[in-house]
């Protein structure tokens, strides 16, 4: 499933340009097209009524969630540690909630990395060769600090953590 989150999307102004639509469309494009698999999208209150997402889905897409409600945070968390995958393109994920209070802490503990200053990077580099080369990144780039257990996947150019993944 990809996420169209709703908290974060309602955060923007309604008359001005909504920065998320792009990884979304990125997302969709990415999934569909390109890697011809089958998903759905699903929004905030659907992951709020449903039981289990795990009965669902195998893996969650989280395009963007800078702002998002702490029930949402806890059943995407639940959701992981029944056995579920969920992959985040969203380096200001959980930022706050909707009423501006930080969340930045359940980031940490979800994700398994703080999050730090923009850097001025333009690749992206697998760890393991088999992955294919370096890749331009289009978009902004963060300086992540992993927690021990967390595996890097890909470094910057210049050697830094770019993506991650945490065992929960």
């Amino acid at each position: 499933a990809i996420v169209y989150n709703d908290d974060t999307l309602a955060a923007n102004p309604y008359d001005s340009r909504i920065p998320h639509s792009d990884y979304i469309e990125a997302c969709y494009t990415m999934l569909g097209p390109v890697a011809r698999s089958w998903f759905k999208f699903i929004d905030c209150a659907q992951i709020l009524k449903w039981p289990s997402l795990n009965q669902r889905f195998d893996i969650i897409y989280l395009p963007g969630a800078k702002y998002q409600r702490p029930e949402i945070v806890a059943r995407l968390r639940r959701f992981v540690e029944a056995g579920g995958t969920l992959v985040c393109s969203d380096p200001e994920a959980f930022h706050t909630d909707l009423l501006g209070n930080d969340t930045v802490a359940s980031r940490t503990n979800l994700f398994g990395v703080r999050v730090g200053e923009k850097l001025a990077v333009k690749k992206l580099v697998p760890t393991d060769p088999a992955l294919g080369k370096a890749l331009a990144l289009k978009g902004e780039a963060y300086k992540l600090t992993p927690k021990a257990q967390v595996k890097v996947l890909a470094t910057y150019e210049d050697g830094s953590p770019a993506i991650t993944a945490n065992p929960l």
